[in-house]
């Protein structure tokens, strides 16, 4: 069979769009892909830490807040089982720590500073009070 010139041009346009439309879509792949590492960098920081008592015994449901200086705000969180606690997704800046738990004095750690992608380890030792 014999393809008439209007046909021939159709064809030949519709495998030039197929292969345009592979290109432009191979390209915006490839442009998403390079995106991916500028979605996963951190612009917050962390606090987190062990509450214990004196002999080094882990204190559960102790209260922890973490109070952001500059902005008034704070935090408050109960540790687990362990003793464990943590505040993640803080906005850099200067903070305060301060962990309480029923028949112990109040911990009290100031001048905490948190920069961006940064985790302060601050244990907590609670003195029988």
């Amino acid at each position: 069979m014999k393809t008439s010139a209007v046909q021939w041009c159709v064809l030949r346009l519709l495998d030039v769009a197929n292969k345009n439309l592979i290109q432009v879509v191979t390209m915006c792949c490839a442009a998403l892909l390079m995106c991916i590492p500028a979605f996963s960098q951190v612009n917050t920081g962390r606090i987190s830490g062990t509450v214990t008592d004196q002999s080094g015994a882990v204190v559960a449901n102790a209260t922890v807040t973490v109070l952001d200086v500059a902005r008034g705000v704070q935090r408050v969180l109960m540790t687990d089982s362990a003793g464990a606690y943590s505040a993640s997704n803080l906005i850099p800046g200067s903070f305060e720590v301060k962990g309480e738990a029923p028949g112990f004095n109040t911990y009290d750690r100031k001048d905490l500073t948190v920069g961006v992608g940064q985790e302060q380890h601050v244990d907590v030792s609670l003195q029988a009070g």
